[in-house]
């Protein structure tokens, strides 16, 4: 069993933040393994009540 902290980082784009001009985004990166299965969440903010998402996915290697 291993957990993990870490950040990713990316660009974006938004309609109600500058027009669609393109931003920098850092973001939290909690992962949680066992042998080869590991799960991964970033959670996303958002405005109130807008737009915040816990985002997740499962890795396996092999």
């Amino acid at each position: 069993m291993r957990l993990g902290l870490g950040l990713t980082a990316g660009i974006t784009a938004r309609d109600d933040f500058a027009n669609y001009v393109p931003l920098p985004i850092v973001l939290p990166l909690f992962s949680a393994g066992y042998k080869n299965l590991n799960v991964q969440f970033t959670y996303i903010p958002g405005s109130y009540n807008n737009g915040n998402v816990l985002f997740a996915w499962f890795r396996y290697g092999f």
